[in-house]
Formats: structure tokens, C-alpha cells, sequence
């Protein structure tokens, strides 16, 4: 017997690794149960909760089972083997018979903890963080290895360089780590899903470790409340690549503007404005004045101007950006500089850059 809210909680934490459609093969339909945990696998990245299901071993359909759950009113779920390969479960009055797959046919097998060839992040905090900063830039054009996902390198000195382009916007990050020699200077990509996935779950629940098997290229991070998320890795990284545009676009940004709420606010009320734009580009003017930073936007249906009066030594430019793309990229910014190919953002520990609406960075 298992209680229903604590199975339905387990079950849908790890539903978003689960295959809906039907045309899916029934193992990535399926969540597995060990005996200590459920597991959803879709062969991307795979989801781990705690729970024992009255001792059950083995594969039940997680869209079946998830909606059984949620339509049922009792508190307690009992398990009763039918067959080999099949289950009935009852809840108060309700029952529900599944055909069940066997643990061994499940396709993701959790990595061995004891392989000393793995690297062992710890807590991962402010590699978290800032994977957390440039997710906002983050690509996923396979045919770009430095427009798919997150990169992160890690020097000799555990230094953590972490950054993601989508060809539009590009965000840099530094950050201390705590690995040190010989598990240092090494290079991986946290793929699209894996990096949103961490980002969201990490907001609710703390990062107690992260282990990259870099011979295998795999990622697996652990939680605080004991769930786990597994996820492939890149193993083509070209961190030099995002270094160097860096440091090719901050050549022609004079940065000094200051960023603050009162700038974030506008940002904001002008991205609504331009989100009403019939076009695909919700796009907005930036002019830097003598006085500050100007916006200007009109898409027919609406007009604003506003502006943001700050001292500053820039020169006065103007450039049109993509404001849902500026809006995003505002975390944690602090100063400004434009050029009239990029909007250049700073601050303590990252930096991004927004190309003109016409352009690319």
C-alpha cells in the first residue's frame, strides 16, 4: 500500500521524460519502479524520484497511470500482481488493470557512482547559477556546435567559463567551482533539454551534486530532495570560439551606462508594446542621448516613448533591438554599452550581448 498523493507526486515529477505519443515505443511510455524509485526515460534525459510502490519492479504506461491517479478520491493505492506481465491497482472503489514491463527492459541504467574517472562538481552552486544567466541565449541548431545548449569549461584553477549563443543574443559567464587537479581543465555541453530542466528544478530544489562521466558523456545531477536528473552530453565543445567573439564585440563597447529597475521596468513595458507588432521581429528603437537611454516603439495598433535619465561618458548612438530578446537577458545586469551592431550587457559575473535587429552576433 502506497499513498495516492505521494505515488501521484513521484510519478509526475518525472512525467516531463516521458513519451506521450503512441507511436512511441512502450519502454519511453513507460515509468519504471525499483523497489526505491521511479525512473522516466525518454533517450534524452531521464527523471528519478523516490517512492516504493508496495515493493513493485517494473515498467507501468505513465499516461495511464497519472490520469487513474488524478481522477481518484481515496487516500491509498494497493498493487496486486495478475500476472507476469500484468498488474491491477486499486484505489478506494476505483481499479485499474495495466499490462506491466519487466525492470531489465528499461533502457536507462543509472551511472556506477565509483567510476574514478568521473568528475564530481559537489554542490555546483555557481555553475548552476550561471548556466542560469545564459540559458536565456541558449541555441539548439545541431548543425552549430556553439549554437546547441551550454557550454562550460573548467580550468586548472576550477574557474568555470560558462556560455550559449542562439546566433541572435550570446551570454558569457565566469565563476569559481570547487574542482581542483587532476579533475580540472575539462570541457562539456549541457544539451537544450538537460540545462532548461536543471534551471527549473533547481529554482525549487537545491543542487546537492552534479557528476559529468566524461569518458561516457553523460551528466547527472542530484537534488536535494533525493530526485535525479540524467541527461547526454556534447563531448564537441569550442569554448575558444565564444571567448573570441567576446572579446571581438566588447572592442567597440564602451561600457559605463548604468542598468537598474527603473531601466528593467521600461524594457518590460516596451516589449509588451512591441509584442503587439503583427510582424515576427517585435522590435523597438534604442537611442543613447546626453541625458540617458531613450526607447521608442510603434506597431500600429500602439506607440510608446520612454525614457531613462542617467549620467554617463557614452557617445550618442542608436540602434533597433529585439525587445523580447533584451528582455530576457536582463537578470542580474548592471551596466550597458551599444554599439551600432550590439547591445552590450554586464554584470558581476556574466556578460551578454544583443545584436541589432537586422544583424547577428
Amino acid at each position: 500500500m502506497v499513498s495516492r498523493a505521494e505515488l501521484l507526486q513521484a510519478v509526475r515529477r518525472v512525467a516531463p521524460a516521458l513519451i506521450s505519443q503512441e507511436s512511441a515505443p512502450p519502454v519511453f511510455r513507460s515509468v519504471f519502479f525499483d523497489g526505491a524509485r521511479v525512473t522516466a526515460f525518454d533517450d534524452e534525459i531521464a527523471l528519478s524520484s523516490k517512492i516504493d510502490f508496495d515493493g513493485f519492479q517494473g515498467g507501468l504506461d505513465g499516461k495511464l497511470l497519472i490520469g487513474w491517479l488524478s481522477t481518484c478520491t481515496a487516500d491509498d493505492v494497493h498493487l496486486e500482481k495478475q500476472s507476469k506481465s500484468s498488474v491491477k491497482l486499486t484505489c478506494g472503489r476505483s481499479k485499474l488493470f495495466l499490462s506491466t514491463l519487466g525492470l531489465g527492459e528499461a533502457v536507462y541504467k543509472r551511472p556506477d557512482d565509483d567510476n574514478p574517472e568521473d568528475v564530481w562538481l559537489g554542490a555546483a552552486t555557481n555553475v548552476v547559477e550561471a548556466a542560469r544567466l545564459v540559458i536565456p541565449c541558449m541555441g539548439s541548431d545541431m548543425a552549430h556546435p556553439t549554437r546547441v545548449g551550454v557550454t562550460v569549461s573548467i580550468d586548472n584553477d576550477g574557474i568555470a567559463t560558462v556560455a550559449a549563443t542562439n546566433n541572435v543574443t550570446m551570454a558569457v559567464a565566469s565563476v569559481q567551482t570547487d574542482v581542483v587537479a587532476p579533475y580540472s581543465h575539462f570541457e562539456f555541453v549541457m544539451w537544450p533539454r538537460f540545462a532548461s530542466m536543471l534551471e527549473s528544478m533547481s529554482r525549487m530544489d537545491g543542487v546537492r551534486n552534479i557528476t559529468i562521466g566524461v569518458d561516457c558523456g553523460w551528466l547527472l545531477a542530484e537534488f536535494e530532495s533525493g530526485d535525479e536528473l540524467f541527461g547526454k552530453t556534447g563531448l564537441e565543445v569550442d569554448i575558444g570560439t565564444f571567448v573570441g567573439m567576446a572579446e571581438s564585440l566588447d572592442a567597440d563597447l564602451k561600457f559605463g551606462i548604468p542598468v537598474g529597475d527603473r531601466f528593467a521596468e521600461v524594457v518590460e513595458r516596451v516589449a509588451k508594446i512591441a509584442q503587439l507588432s503583427q510582424s515576427k521581429n517585435q522590435t523597438a528603437a534604442l537611442k543613447i542621448t546626453s541625458h540617458g537611454v531613450q526607447f521608442s516603439v510603434n506597431t500600429g495598433l500602439a506607440a510608446l516613448a520612454d525614457s531613462v535619465a542617467c549620467r554617463h561618458t557614452h557617445s550618442e548612438c542608436s540602434i533597433v533591438v529585439n525587445t523580447a530578446m533584451l528582455k530576457n537577458v536582463m537578470a542580474q545586469v548592471t551596466e550597458l554599452a551599444v554599439s551600432e551592431h550590439v547591445v552590450g550587457l554586464r554584470g558581476p559575473a556574466h556578460s551578454v550581448w544583443v545584436s541589432a535587429a537586422s544583424g547577428a552576433v
